[in-house]
């Protein structure tokens, strides 16, 4: 049975969302992820600054 692109597709982005959805639940992912967002929020803010 062949299998299309479009199929293969869906499969990969539903395990994508599954792999998201259990790391939402992580307390250790979320800060991680907040302190990275912090991270270039900063760095952006920091070279705008200097380049007035």
């Amino acid at each position: 049975m062949a299998v299309s692109k479009k199929t293969i597709k869906k499969q990969e982005s539903a395990k994508r969302v599954a792999e998201l959805q259990k790391k939402i639940y992580d307390k250790k992912y979320i800060d991680s992820a907040v302190q990275r967002i912090a991270f270039v929020l900063s760095r952006s803010l920091a070279s705008s600054d200097t380049s007035n």
